[in-house]
């Protein structure tokens, strides 16, 4: 079993870039907090998870979850960048940013 998280991969420097064009201070990391709350007020309905897709960190502008009992971290379908994905991505300005399926985005696999 897997759960699957989907969005906008950002690289450490697009996400501090981001947030300091919105006001939010960012020097080298994010502060997921932050933005949570910069999101909230604005009533936009998505995350900011710093995580590693295919061993690169990144930061996932998360737009769906899923959890599938048939596929693995290893094996599994995509999910697919649909309106309301896109919808997400206009709101924030993400103009060129990569849409990513990232198997368990929440657990640490270096434990």
């Amino acid at each position: 079993m897997v759960l699957l998280s989907a969005g906008y991969k950002l690289s450490r420097e697009q996400a501090v870039d981001w947030c300091n064009n919105r006001g939010i201070e960012a020097t080298f990391f994010v502060s997921p907090n932050e933005v949570y709350i910069w999101l909230a007020r604005r009533k936009i309905d998505t995350t900011l998870h710093p995580c590693f897709h295919n061993g690169d960190f990144i930061y996932l502008v998360t737009t769906h979850h899923k959890k599938d009992p048939y596929q693995t971290r290893h094996c599994y379908e995509k999910i697919v960048e649909d309106e309301h994905a896109r919808k997400i991505k206009e709101q924030l300005g993400l103009v060129d940013a990569e849409f990513v399926t990232v198997p368990d985005a929440f657990r640490d696999w270096d434990l």
